[in-house]
């Protein structure tokens, strides 16, 4: 952090290289498509935000629809009944209900839905400090006359109560606030800050204290909202208990402070595929007042015990498929080899030139990132307009050439995706390359880069023997990057040359080995003959390897396995968890063979030992379940991240996903996240908040 205490300009490490520097070379997929961005410069340097505020009379008349009118009661049921919040609280918090068209894409045209409506209210002081201006300026007569400590609302979040996936953001381009900040009194100097709109309400309803929600779930803490929790000298961070939330929770202790941040997570022995958040704490009976009073500053960086990690641990045995990470949805293939796209590791890509390099990547980071997975692009070897046009056809699944209707339709939606592009081009310096990254994942809490490629970015930077120890340099600086900020780094490296009949191997990339031995997973994309495969060489999470052929469709600008269909995200893991049902049904039958193979003078202690094979099965109940009993009565699938239900089937020792759960029998919120286009639930998210990991902020 920075401050001048002249001029009173405050910001972070970034703010302050920006403004010296003029920029960082970071811009949004937003900001190509619409041709710029909403941000000025005022005054000495200073930048601010002009943004367009909501009418407060409209707001309160959307609270009041929720009280008042008999058309908006069921909304007001579910919040009370299923949720389990009291009606003056939902006051309190100005939770309103609201009709609002979403675009089917299915259909082709807009659909009405009934939607929760959660306000983000500031007061001009607070405008101020996240460097906001209203637009079109304040009225002079106005600012004299209103109370600057009064609340209005900036922004409205609407989520659909049937379909979570169906979110946006009112107005479009507007701030980013905090939902409840106007509950929090002038004198608190403490806080809870939770994923989700639902867990706010249900920490405040329960144990009286401040809490408001972060405004995009886990998935990113914005710096502009961080100058208001400045004055917190304790600050309670409860994310959701599974794989998306735990794994940002240092992330955002960070920059909130280490020193104030406290984490909070619900007891072990109450924890359950259930139990997540607060809100289902609160709906479970739980008393949330000793759980935020049991949370634990973050621990030094450095050293840890088996104490501090045998939760961890646990999560790790009992969920499988949290370890794996995110599941492919374009290539369902690459789910069996790699297992999923984890966070920490460094991918090198490498194929003969014009193989498809770039569209399998452009086409793998449209995936991930339509699942939430906030994503970076540095093309080094083609601009950014014309890597932008090849994604939209693939977003698309057409041809987008003179079609102005569809070019809008697949605009929005790849607008909606937290999606980032560098701006540099050619050869660039590797440490300035850096410096984006990291203001990156400060600012916008990337997850995903991808480096396309490391040769054009290092062109002429070194002749002979040096140009091979410069490589090995930034390749050692881009793995303690992944390792230290903990995101999938992507990089591109082309091959020597090699005669084009043989296939590629690791000796064929580039450079010295340095590459391939710091690199986690190894891709190579062969084609030989007209034929295009991928090749797993190299795969440090379980060392599966394999090969994966592969199809061009140029009226997509896709590659696709042949005879097979994309999977939803959910249905992806499937095959993986059968995988993992079948190794642990080899484990249970070995283990009960060694029990029945008793000798016949110890006859008399055989109905212990089956009693012992009996809790034996028991114990694997919840490894993984079984793709067999795959079965949801309201078609949601939930892959991983251990957001699974699982229910005994048939008199089954192993467990049935997805099952009937009496605590979430009517809560359609079990998946938090939305698709490429905001229409599909991610996996493994919160069962409370809109906008959780794998979903895209949406604004139309």
């Amino acid at each position: 952090m920075y401050k001048c205490h002249r001029c009173g300009s405050a910001g972070s490490w970034f703010d302050f290289k920006r403004k010296l520097q003029g920029g960082v070379g970071v811009t949004s997929s937003g900001g190509y498509l619409n041709g710029g961005s909403n941000a000025v410069a005022l005054g000495a340097g200073v930048e601010v935000k002009i943004i367009q505020v909501l009418d407060n009379e409209k707001a309160m008349a959307i609270q009041k629809n929720l009280l008042d009118e008999p058309e908006f009661e069921p909304v007001l049921e579910y919040l009370t009944n299923i949720r389990g919040l009291r009606p003056d609280v939902l006051q309190k918090y100005c939770v309103g209900a609201i009709e609002q068209p979403f675009w089917d894409h299915d259909s082709g045209r807009r659909i009405n839905a009934t939607c929760i409506s959660f306000p983000w209210m500031a007061r001009q002081m607070d405008m101020d400090a996240m460097g906001v201006v209203c637009h079109g300026g304040v009225d002079k007569r106005k600012a004299a006359t209103e109370d600057k400590n009064l609340f209005d609302v900036v922004r409205l979040k609407l989520r659909a109560v049937d379909d979570k996936a169906k979110q946006q953001l009112v107005p479009k381009g507007g701030s980013w606030g905090l939902f409840g900040w106007n509950t929090v009194p002038a004198a608190a100097n403490e806080l809870v800050l939770t994923e989700g709109e639902f867990d706010a309400m249900a920490v405040y309803q329960a144990t009286g204290m401040a809490a408001v929600s972060l405004p995009n779930g886990c998935q990113s803490l914005p710096p502009s909202v961080l100058p208001l929790l400045e004055r917190f000298k304790r600050i309670y961070l409860w994310l959701d208990d599974d794989a998306s939330g735990q794994s940002n929770v240092e992330k955002f202790a960070a920059k909130l402070g280490l020193n104030r941040s406290y984490i909070v997570r619900v007891p072990s022995k109450a924890a359950s595929s259930v139990l997540k958040d607060a809100n289902d704490a609160l709906r479970a009976g739980l008393d949330l007042t000793a759980i935020v009073k049991a949370a634990e500053p973050i621990p030094h960086s450095q050293i840890t015990t088996f104490e501090e990690l045998r939760r961890d641990v646990y999560e790790e045995i009992m969920n499988p498929l949290k370890a794996c990470g995110v599941q492919s949805r374009a290539f369902p293939s690459l789910n069996r080899l790699m297992k999923g796209h984890r966070m920490g590791e460094v991918t090198v890509l490498t194929g003969p030139t014009g193989c498809g390099k770039t569209t399998l990547l452009s086409q793998l980071s449209l995936d991930l990132c339509g699942q939430g997975v906030s994503t970076l692009w540095g093309s080094f070897e083609i601009k950014n307009t014309r890597l932008m046009h090849k994604m939209l056809t693939q977003l698309a699944q057409r041809n987008l050439c003179g079609e102005v209707n569809a070019f809008d339709a697949a605009a929005d939606r790849f607008e909606a995706l937290s999606m980032y592009f560098l701006r540099f081009f050619g050869s660039t310096d590797v440490d300035e390359v850096l410096d984006a990254m990291e203001y990156a994942v400060y600012a916008h809490d990337v997850q995903h880069i991808l480096l396309d490629n490391v040769q054009f970015m290092m062109a002429g930077q070194g002749r002979g023997f040096d140009k091979f120890e410069r490589q090995d340099a930034a390749l050692d600086k881009f793995r303690k990057f992944a390792s230290v900020k903990n995101v999938h780094l992507t990089l591109v490296i082309h091959p020597r040359k090699e005669q084009e009949d043989q296939d590629l191997t690791l000796s064929s990339v580039f450079g010295t080995a340095k590459a391939t031995q710091e690199a986690d997973n190894v891709l190579i994309l062969q084609r030989t003959q007209g034929k295009s495969t991928l090749d797993v060489r190299k795969n440090r999470f379980d060392g599966t390897l394999g090969s994966i052929p592969l199809i061009f469709d140029p009226e997509t600008a896709s590659l696709r396995e042949p005879g097979a269909e994309g999977m939803s995200e959910g249905v992806a893991a499937i095959d993986l968890e059968a995988e993992m049902e079948l190794t642990q049904r080899r484990r249970m039958q070995k283990s009960i063979r060694a029990l029945e193979h008793v000798d016949t003078e110890h006859v008399d202690n055989l109905p212990d030992m089956q009693q012992g094979a009996s809790s034996l099965m028991q114990g694997y109940e919840h490894v993984a379940a079984p793709a067999s009993a795959f079965h949801d009565d309201r078609n949601q699938t939930n892959g991983y991240n251990g957001s699974h239900r699982f229910k005994v089937n048939n008199g089954s020792s192993l467990p049935r996903l997805n099952g009937d759960n009496d605590t979430n029998d009517h809560d359609d919120d079990e998946c938090s996240g939305g698709s490429t286009g905001g229409s599909a639930p991610r996996t493994g998210g919160s069962g409370s908040e809109p906008f959780a990991a794998f979903t895209p902020i949406i604004t139309r």
